[in-house]
């Protein structure tokens, strides 16, 4: 249980640094080149995603799919830690928090 915990704790950290990552490079390196904004030029939106192709799809990746597999670490962990005080809420927090992760992931 003490090992389950523990790398519950650490997907939870990494889960959080890709949030962090990817709203790092969300706000430093596309909205100053237009990606995101009120008013956004299709040509230009366009090829920034050409040239950066490479980079868009380690981001993308990074931020949905290293992050869905935390949740579904991360609900084990939960899982485990609730099922013996409240059982119920074991099973619903599993229930959703896999959902969400299949949500991520798949979407």
């Amino acid at each position: 249980m003490k090992n389950l915990q523990r790398m519950g704790g650490i997907v939870a950290l990494i889960g959080a640094a890709t949030n962090l990552l990817g709203a790092a490079v969300y706000a430093a390196l596309l909205v100053p080149k237009g990606f995101g904004t009120t008013n956004p030029d299709p040509s230009r939106i366009v090829a920034l995603l050409a040239d950066n192709q490479a980079t868009m799809r380690l981001w993308l990746q990074i931020i949905w799919l290293a992050f869905g597999v935390c949740l579904i670490l991360l609900s084990l962990a939960l899982h485990e830690r609730l099922k013996v005080g409240s059982p119920a809420l074991a099973q619903a927090v599993a229930i959703f928090t896999v959902a969400w992760a299949v949500l991520v992931i798949v979407v």
